[in-house]
């Protein structure tokens, strides 16, 4: 897929990378057929994600140099890319379903461009699940081919789900509204999509561990939000306190750097979690499942 410069950059653009990284990759991409180092680096780190191995090396790499190694360890997520496209086109899987879940690349660049003002990506171990094509964006979600870990066996409605039981974990991408409507086109596309292109992978439930599913939201928010309608298609299993992805989504990644009165407060959800936790309230996440029957 990546024979020539051209080729390159039509990925990127199908992906919706914006043209100040694409031209930053092409230059890069050009400098391989003239250092040979440089080449055999990249090409290793791409072996690395088509292989899926050494990847703590490759956030290692990203550790000692941010600047230099980001741009490069980018270059070699995309370029993995073709080992990706293979499996599809194996499978006779839709390219606009290729290019809609590779655009995850491009959301976790930019997070990482505004967090640093400069171009790479370090979401390695989120995105080799792309690569490794277990993850595919199907409308508004996200949904990974996995199997349940949780240590003690659930029996929900005559179902009992056991450690190793094949199932879908659902992911909620940053980006557009949470529609109701549009979730539920997302499921049904999941339960075409992998009983057509993964018959083996017989999952009981689709499983989801999100600050979204945390039931103390629906005394901070309206009843008719899409978060609680999001909320109220699954049956919570387990819950935590771990509030810190609730403040990421909400109010940012950078809300460390934040003391509590500079959060922002745009928004009805932003003031509402704000006044929630000045009063000395935790926040939490939760684990929840739908039963394939169900659907």
């Amino acid at each position: 897929m990546f024979n020539n410069l051209f080729e390159l950059k039509e990925f990127c653009i199908n992906i919706k990378l914006p043209g100040q990284v694409i031209e930053e990759l092409a230059s890069l991409f050009e400098k391989m057929s003239q250092n040979s180092v440089l080449s055999e680096k990249i090409n290793s780190y791409v072996n690395n994600f088509c292989e899926n191995k050494d990847l703590n090396s490759l956030k290692l790499k990203l550790d000692e140099n941010k600047k230099e190694n980001g741009i490069i360890i980018l270059l070699a997520l995309i370029l993995s890319t073709d080992y990706t496209k293979k499996i599809y086109e194996k499978l006779n899987i839709d390219d606009k379903i290729f290019y809609d879940t590779m655009s995850d690349i491009t959301t976790w660049a930019t997070n990482f461009y505004e967090d640093n003002n400069f171009w790479g990506i370090s979401e390695i171990n989120w995105l080799i699940a792309h690569i490794q094509a277990k993850v595919f964006c199907l409308g508004r979600l996200q949904f990974e081919l996995t199997t349940f870990h949780k240590p003690e066996s659930i029996g929900l409605k005559n179902i009992l789900l056991e450690t190793g039981d094949f199932t879908i974990d659902v992911h909620v991408p940053q980006g557009s509204k949470l529609d109701n409507d549009e979730c539920e086109k997302s499921y049904q596309h999941a339960l075409t999509f992998f009983e057509k292109y993964f018959p083996e992978h017989t999952f009981k439930a689709f499983h989801c561990h999100s600050w979204l599913l945390w039931r103390g939201l629906v005394n901070l928010i309206p009843k008719s939000s899409n978060i609680i309608r999001f909320q109220n298609k699954f049956t919570i299993i387990h819950e935590d306190n771990d509030g810190g992805q609730t403040l990421e989504r909400v109010f940012g990644r950078n809300y460390k750097k934040l003391a509590l009165n500079e959060y922002p407060l745009d928004t009805s959800l932003q003031k509402s979690i704000f006044l929630h936790i000045k009063n000395g309230n935790s926040l939490g996440s939760a684990v929840g499942i739908i039963l394939k029957k169900d659907m």
